[in-house]
């Protein structure tokens, strides 16, 4: 005889922020993060951000964020729109932001590599699949700024 299922337990929503950070005046520009070998999903880029804390706004958390892993100031600037993830233990709920860099330069503190580069370049990289969503919206963006 096989026993009853259990009742599936809901997933966890773990929320995360990530900014794509350009530098003044150039805002076509973006940075962005390689994943390091003691991380998840290692070699692989993304935007650059982190979790976001009870009682933390997403704004706030990025603008901590950002200043822990990459010794930078940011200004944000303006939504995109989040994305989710399914992963086995959880729900990633990434939720981006454009800023622009306002002080400092960046370091990869806890990537293994970190640059600045335009539209052609960040589309040859091997990205997180959810950050390439994100990376999609922006260039959609550029072609249709209104």
């Amino acid at each position: 005889m096989s026993k009853p299922s259990e009742p599936s337990k809901p997933l966890r929503i773990l929320q995360v922020t990530c900014g794509l950070i350009h530098l003044p005046n150039q805002p076509q520009q973006l940075l962005a993060a390689r994943r390091s070998v003691n991380m998840p999903e290692a070699g692989l880029w993304e935007f650059p951000g982190g979790k976001l804390e009870p009682d933390e706004s997403p704004e706030s958390c990025l603008v901590r964020e950002l200043e822990e892993e990459l010794g930078i100031c940011v200004s944000v600037e303006q939504a995109l729109t989040p994305v989710s993830q399914k992963q086995p233990t959880r729900i990633l709920q990434l939720l981006p932001f454009i800023c622009c860099l306002q002080q400092g330069q960046p370091e990869a503190r806890e990537h293994d590599q970190i640059i600045w580069a335009g539209p052609a370049a960040l589309l040859k990289l091997n990205w997180i699949p959810a950050d390439l969503v994100i990376l999609k919206e922006w260039l959609t963006l550029l072609n249709d700024p209104f």
